[in-house]
């Protein structure tokens, strides 16, 4: 699926609701100017396999595409404008295995924006990104259980461990993502402390040097 550059997807105008929608070039759905992919359009169009969003995108709201359980691929590295992107937006996917955030994205990765991506193997969070984490809903990456990797940008600031689920403030990242073989963490020692709350332990050490 591709998306106009230049258009203001709105669900009030035109939205993917069909179950059975699995490509599609959307051109110009309205006629508003904008950047803004809005709530819910994509909602629960369950047989959509991967979307293109452009680059002009700056907006994508909240559950725009969620619970669409057999996206695999998502393209967002080369969307240098998005700024924002909502709560849920990327909720629950069973086969979505790994996702690069936009590069610009700022402030803080909100509730619930890849929680129950249960395929997913990779995460790269946006060097713009200072916050992750909040308990106020469901969490970012909650139920991501089949880590491999995460790398968090150096100008990280502070993170809630709820962010990976609900039983990660006893554990730490390592202890519970038992599948976690590369962890790149900011040189700040609040945030890899809180992450880790234990020392690496020498043979993950190892591990991640054989790959370096």
């Amino acid at each position: 699926m591709t998306l106009s550059e230049s258009s203001y997807y709105s669900s009030n105008h035109w939205k993917c609701s069909v179950q059975t929608l699995s490509t599609v070039g959307v051109h110009n759905p309205t006629t508003k100017v904008g950047g803004v992919i809005e709530s819910e359009l994509f909602f629960m169009c369950e047989d959509l396999e991967a979307i293109e969003i452009p680059k002009t995108v700056k907006i994508i709201e909240r559950d725009a595409f969620s619970y669409c359980s057999a996206l695999k691929e998502i393209y967002l590295s080369y969307c240098t404008q998005c700024l924002t992107i909502g709560h849920g937006a990327f909720e629950s996917y069973s086969e979505l295995s790994q996702i690069i955030l936009p590069p610009n994205l700022e402030g803080m990765i909100k509730e619930g924006t890849l929680s129950e991506c249960w395929a997913l193997t990779h995460i790269r969070v946006s060097p713009n990104i200072t916050s992750i984490g909040c308990r106020d809903e469901s969490n970012p990456f909650d139920h991501c259980d089949s880590m491999l990797s995460l790398e968090l940008p150096e100008g990280l600031e502070s993170i809630d461990l709820a962010t990976f689920g609900d039983d990660f403030e006893d554990w730490g990242v390592i202890a519970r993502w038992q599948s976690l073989v590369n962890l790149y963490l900011p040189s700040s020692s609040t945030v890899s402390e809180r992450l880790l709350n234990e020392p690496i332990p020498e043979d993950w050490q190892l591990a991640k040097a054989a790959q370096s």
